[in-house]
């Protein structure tokens, strides 16, 4: 799982450094309210960072602790008192890795994260092929609404920097245009390519989940998302993942014009794969709820279907 990684930053005044941003809330993160705790540069080179300590962010008081949590009993034990996390340099990863786990309360109390072993490491992206997105759903509600996922996460499973990562919505085989100010407030003129990091009124999100309204267009045909890697002039793109809303099939395309091209795979069914709405494979025999069925022909064609096991 991408969201596993988080995108920090590290910020110096003297000896005094911030990790910054280490919450996986990227919305938070585009609008500055990123988290953020102070350490200190030992003599030795290791950052030293006292608990417990306030974290500054600006939506809601979170407070760091000292202390454990096991994930199979639920069993939380936060140590109130001075405690002392030592991140430590580690040559063969090229790391610097906390040596004491590190525990999140809100105002209420309630743990909102747990570093088992913080690790804080260089990273640097380059613009690579983005995983496939996933149109999850169509509705109309006020307007038409597509639900989509768009996982941060090169084609390779790797992490993608949120902030070189965008997308495109197709609506009948035709790029859609995001009106700016009109039904898209904050935009300042018309655009097709969203940045992943985008939310707003019309366009709802939750970690790679996006539910986006679509104004003065009636689909008929189908629905599309995809993902782009933009970073100056290097763009790489994802393939276009369309879903018919009368049957709910989703098709992946390299471009647009290939949609015309698309004919049912009547060749004998060699190999079926499955996966869940963030393209991970899955066992069907283990999973409850909607998933992708990817069914490959003797003639190398695949097809790609959602269905609902419910597995009891």
């Amino acid at each position: 799982d991408c969201l596993l990684s988080r995108l920090g930053e590290i910020a110096s005044d003297g000896d005094d450094r911030y990790i910054i941003n280490f919450d996986s809330d990227y919305s938070n993160r585009w609008k500055g309210f990123g988290a953020s705790v102070k350490g200190k540069v030992q003599p030795d080179g290791s950052i030293v960072v006292e608990l417990p300590q306030i974290v500054n962010n600006a939506k809601r008081l979170l407070t760091m602790y000292g202390g454990t949590f096991d994930p199979e009993t639920k069993d939380i034990q936060p140590i109130t008192e001075s405690t002392i996390v030592t991140f430590n340099y580690d040559s063969e990863a090229d790391r610097y890795v906390a040596d004491k786990e590190m525990l999140v309360f809100d105002a209420d109390n309630v743990l909102c994260y747990w570093y088992k072993a913080m690790a804080l490491e260089k990273y640097e992206q380059t613009v690579v092929t983005p995983a496939n997105p996933t149109v999850a759903d169509y509705s109309i509600r006020s307007t038409p609404a597509i639900e989509v996922v768009v996982p941060n996460a090169a084609a390779d499973g790797s992490f993608i920097d949120p902030d070189i990562l965008y997308y495109s919505v197709y609506v009948d085989n035709e790029l859609y245009t995001f009106r700016a100010r009109i039904y898209y407030e904050d935009f300042n003129e018309d655009t097709s390519i969203i940045p992943w990091t985008v939310m707003n009124s019309a366009i709802g999100m939750y970690r790679d989940k996006r539910l986006i309204s679509l104004y003065d267009v009636e689909p008929k045909k189908n629905v599309g998302i995809q993902t782009l890697c933009i970073k100056g002039n290097d763009v790489q793109k994802s393939q276009i993942a369309l879903m018919d809303i009368k049957t709910k099939e989703l098709t992946y395309v390299d471009e647009i014009g290939d949609v015309d091209n698309i004919t049912p795979n009547t060749a004998a069914v060699v190999k079926t794969e499955y996966y869940n709405i963030q393209g991970m494979k899955v066992n069907p025999n283990d999973f409850h709820g909607v998933i992708l069925q990817k069914t490959i022909g003797a003639d190398g064609k695949a097809t790609t279907k959602k269905v609902v096991y419910r597995n009891i």
